[in-house]
């Protein structure tokens, strides 16, 4: 996963690129944006820019939208977010605000959109977080890329992908600031799903 900063847009016009671009507070959504990258990364020709929300970034509540600018020349777009208090976090948002100029001329319309998101509890409303996630997305125009299988068996048998069923994207849910590896398969499995999708 290389850092959006690094990379010129020439690099990323010659070749088919996915952006994954998150909020992370604990860095347990940073940790499912790894894998999200590795899986765009397994797919020959594609490569992963990420996109991590600092809160330094955020100047009088608002995210420098000149910095969105480069996802104008990706080919999709993973969003993620934790869950706090039943939707995404403040920074996140930020940036979804910050997006209206690209929204108002439609420059990510037909882009893949995938997200992800993770919370404590078991039931903490992260299916609103990807509700949200999933409208945004809407609104650019943009096409929504989910989880295509119900729970399986990896061909290790060490994992299991998609384990809380949920079709929209990856949710997770955290304990002691660990992501379980059946969450981080799964996160892989939609990263590699979203590069055969653009290739």
């Amino acid at each position: 996963m290389l850092p959006l900063y690094s990379i010129n847009r020439d690099k990323i016009m010659s070749s088919k690129t996915i952006a994954v671009v998150f909020h992370s507070a604990t860095g347990t959504t940073e940790t499912i944006a790894e894998q999200i990258a590795a899986g765009v990364d397994s797919v020959t020709g594609v490569t992963s820019l990420s996109l991590k929300i600092n809160d330094t970034d955020i100047v009088n509540g608002r995210y420098p939208s000149r910095k969105l600018d480069i996802f104008d020349d990706v080919d999709g777009i993973v969003f993620g977010s934790p869950t706090f208090m039943g939707g995404v976090s403040a920074q996140f948002k930020a940036l979804a605000d910050a997006s209206s100029e690209q929204w108002s001329e439609g420059r990510w319309r037909n882009k893949l959109a995938a997200g992800f998101t993770i919370g404590v509890s078991a039931s903490g409303e992260q299916a609103i977080t990807m509700q949200y996630l999933q409208t945004l997305a809407a609104q650019h125009g943009m096409l929504w890329v989910g989880i295509d299988s119900h729970p399986l068996i990896s061909s290790d048998q060490q994992t299991k992908i998609n384990p809380l069923g949920a079709s929209t994207g990856v949710i997770a849910t955290e304990q002691q600031r660990q992501v379980h590896r059946d969450y981080l398969a799964t996160a892989f499995y939609l990263g590699n799903r979203m590069a055969k999708l653009v290739s």
